[in-house]
């Protein structure tokens, strides 16, 4: 199990450094846009310019506030070093038979449509950010259950907002639907595999597994994500999720601190300047995702600042029906 102690060895490891100059800039960036989104929670933007992003809930603000205001940066490769440590200490999860893993997700992503569809709207594009949340229970014979709620989306532009409902396009979103699905899942992408117990073998596997070809983004991006969508949200053996961090810290990755977390990063020049974060807490839990357009992209129906992707989840909890547990 993981402790204190364990997490001042972390941070004895990595040090406190000032951050530089321009991760101040990144940081402000952040703030700033998390700033907006706090003061457009319960009113309307009145124009495209008083608002660069809405995220559809405190928690979500918060956590994008938070996310560069601690920055450990003088040696990432420890930091994920000593965090596949601890979670290689930490029990696994043990799921009785019959019995269910439980998870949430809470997302926001970005979304857009040709202007046209609108009425009264002359932009070519146009987007939007449209909340959702999940919860899945999950059984060791392939059961699986989603219930997903889709929220009121966040627009950029009060006209295209008011468009948007006048074209009843909420009802095509499904917006404040809640809506159940079960199906029988016989292990997704990862059926079969035989993961390696060795870094440098697995490291190869994970290149052999990621999207290949032009137009992708960096190799690294693949990886983190690659790592997001195996540890997420998942029951794994402690010592494949310390392997998957100890591959990560092999990477030329940015990794910041916030509280007992870690946010491994990486900026990349993709159609903007973007940056792909995970965050991972104490025991290496995949408790965070978010891409954010850091510069003015080339369309701009996307303001600067905006976060197009962010997804909260938590840990997976056993429980012993279809049920969430209790609080």
């Amino acid at each position: 199990m993981t402790d204190s102690h364990e997490l001042e060895v972390l941070r004895r490891a990595v040090g406190e450094p000032p951050p530089a100059a321009d991760r101040r800039v990144v940081a402000r960036t952040r703030l700033d846009a998390a700033i907006a989104a706090e003061l457009a929670v319960g009113r309307r933007p009145r124009s495209r310019r008083s608002l660069l992003l809405a995220l559809g809930s405190t928690l979500l603000v918060l956590v994008g506030a938070a996310v560069y205001l601690a920055v450990w940066s003088s040696a990432p490769v420890s930091a994920l070093q000593v965090l596949a440590q601890a979670a290689r200490q930490v029990d696994p999860l043990d799921v009785p038979p019959g019995a269910f893993v439980y998870t949430t997700s809470e997302r926001i992503d970005l979304g857009s449509m040709p202007g046209g569809n609108l009425p009264g709207i002359d932009d070519e594009l146009v987007g939007y950010l449209l909340p959702t949340s999940i919860e899945s229970w999950r059984r060791d014979d392939g059961f699986v259950q989603l219930v997903t709620t889709i929220h009121r989306p966040v627009f950029f532009d009060p006209m295209v907002e008011e468009a948007y409902y006048r074209a009843g396009l909420d009802r095509v979103d499904r917006v404040g639907d809640t809506g159940s699905e079960t199906f029988a899942d016989m292990g997704g992408a990862f059926a079969g595999i035989v993961w390696p117990t060795d870094p440098d073998q697995l490291l190869s596997l994970m290149e052999e597994l990621i999207p290949q070809g032009e137009g992708q983004p960096p190799r690294e991006v693949r990886l983190l994500n690659l790592a997001a969508t195996l540890l997420r949200g998942t029951v794994i053996e402690p010592d494949l999720r310390a392997m998957v961090l100890e591959v990560l810290a092999s990477l030329e990755l940015e990794v910041d601190a916030e509280d007992e977390s870690l946010i491994v990063a990486v900026t990349y020049q993709d159609w903007a300047l973007t940056r792909y974060s995970v965050t991972f807490d104490e025991r290496g839990n995949v408790v965070a995702e978010s891409t954010i357009l850091i510069d003015g992209a080339d369309m701009p129906y996307i303001p600067a600042g905006t976060v197009v992707s962010h997804a909260l989840y938590t840990p997976p909890v056993i429980v012993p029906d279809l049920l969430p547990p209790a609080p």
